[in-house]
């Protein structure tokens, strides 16, 4: 029971001496103002407050306009871009599936050798004499 007792004691204490110490600050602060003509309360700043609790901070994507006030948040699409059209800018560089894959047979394999039931050369846009795809040993295997 002694143990907070002091403690209580010190928190006292602390305190008075803070208080005597900011007011020691504030009076010397307002003769300093005094001295180059300007009010002593400090009346003349125009430094905005400091929000004090977490109800004073603004929500995120609101806007503050005056003091205190705040303006609903920006409701804007998934595909909102600033300026000129709102379209995903990675959708020029999107394939339709298997299309990559496609792409990249025909460029380290070779083009496709035509089988039977194929359609014709000339409808498919391919040249006639296409070479055969090397075959690796793997293929061979099977």
């Amino acid at each position: 029971m002694r143990d907070v007792e002091k403690v209580r004691r010190f928190r006292e204490e602390r305190s008075k001496e803070s208080k005597e110490q900011r007011e020691l600050e504030e009076r010397e602060m307002g003769a300093f103002r005094e001295k180059h003509g300007r009010p002593a309360d400090g009346s003349d700043n125009v430094c905005p407050r400091r929000p004090t609790s977490a109800a004073d901070l603004p929500l995120p994507g609101t806007t503050r306009i005056g003091p205190g006030a705040t303006t609903s948040p920006d409701r804007r699409s998934k595909n909102w871009r600033p300026g000129g059209e709102h379209r995903d800018p990675h959708d020029k560089y999107k394939l339709p599936p298997g299309e990559s894959r496609k792409r990249w047979k025909d460029r380290n394999l070779g083009p496709r050798v035509q089988s039977r039931s194929a359609p014709s050369p000339a409808a498919t846009g391919r040249s006639a004499i296409a070479p055969k795809r090397p075959t690796f040993r793997w293929q061979a295997r099977r």
